[in-house]
């Protein structure tokens, strides 16, 4: 009986190393994926997000957003859809699905094509797993529909926030005020946005 439990107790020990040991592998591969993204080298990251090694190493939903990510830096629209349009009939977790989701939206706000960006947005809003929209709600406000709806929500925020996403607040108050053409406003805000390191 003691031997029995000694072979499942190794047996365990075995697939424990043996996950380990893929994951590091796998994080490699993804940290020199991410290099050549950042890096701009194109035929390196092709190569290599198509490997075996990769394939192996690397769940195909991890692959495939980094292969969204390439589309989005590339500005391949067509790529984009592409791959949007593979997940239409995969099960995902809802949290990858809008995970997918959000990228795209972010992608066409920056593009100014409020179609997609609309067409994201609702998806987002009908796969509804993280709850809290409200930076989504906002962007969509500003940017998509040159609303200036949550003003008052910003401002309220705005002496409780620090970094980043202050400085994301301040974006969103002067383009409101540009939204609702109050240029003296959205110069205070620019300005306050222009000084910060």
């Amino acid at each position: 009986m003691v031997t029995i439990i000694y072979i499942c107790l190794i047996i365990f020990a075995v697939f424990v190393v043996v996950e380990v040991i893929r994951r590091i592998i796998a994080s490699k591969i993804t940290s020199e994926l991410v290099g050549y993204l950042y890096e701009g080298k194109e035929k390196d990251f092709n190569a290599l997000i198509d490997s075996k090694k990769a394939k192996f190493y690397i769940f195909p939903y991890y692959r495939d957003s980094l292969k969204l990510s390439s589309a989005i830096l590339k500005n391949d629209k067509r790529e984009i859809e592409r791959i949007m349009k593979e997940y239409e009939n995969v099960d995902l977790k809802s949290s990858q699905r809008e995970a997918l989701f959000l990228q795209c939206f972010q992608y066409y706000v920056m593009k100014e094509d409020n179609t997609a960006a609309t067409k994201y947005y609702n998806l987002i809003k009908e796969n509804n797993q993280s709850g809290d929209h409200s930076e989504l709600d906002i962007t969509y406000d500003v940017f998509v529909k040159k609303g200036y709806e949550y003003l008052e929500y910003c401002l309220n925020r705005l002496d409780d926030l620090e970094g980043g996403e202050k400085r994301a607040y301040e974006s969103y108050i002067y383009q409101m005020y540009l939204n609702m053409g109050d240029k003296e406003n959205s110069e205070i805000f620019y300005d306050r946005m222009s000084n910060q390191e």
